[in-house]
């Protein structure tokens, strides 16, 4: 990454998201990173549920410092259970954004919502 940025004279934009986006709920106390759920039959390469906690967010560390990111958002659930709580799907949405927010801090560009040019949006920050 560093080596790219060096040759292009920036760092690319990385988009962390796609079709596992909208069926991603993040869970503040998850002490893994990532936790996939398959279900038989449903998906064959993708999980049906996928469960991210702190350190998912703080993985976006790993890459060069300066590297922009473009954070996709859960926007799917009409309402899904978080440490036994149910919360509504705009809750959700709105808790998993304000962590990767404290996470990513500066170098958040902005914010996916949903994953398909047809249903999602992409709102950048100032």
């Amino acid at each position: 990454m560093a080596n790219l940025g060096d040759i292009s004279g920036a760092l690319p934009i990385i988009r962390a998201g796609g079709s596992t986006a909208n069926r991603a709920v993040f869970t503040p106390n998850q002490t893994e990173g990532v936790i996939l759920t398959y279900n038989e039959g449903t998906w064959e390469d993708q999980p049906d549920v996928l469960t991210i906690g702190p350190s998912w967010i703080e993985s976006f560390q790993q890459f060069p410092a300066g590297t922009p990111y473009i954070y996709n958002l859960n926007f799917y659930w009409p309402s899904v259970p978080v440490n036994g709580v149910n919360m509504s799907g705009i809750d959700q949405t709105v808790l998993e954004a304000a962590n990767a927010w404290q996470g990513i801090g500066e170098n958040l560009y902005g914010f996916e919502i949903g994953n398909e040019v047809n249903g999602g949006y992409l709102v950048t920050l100032p």
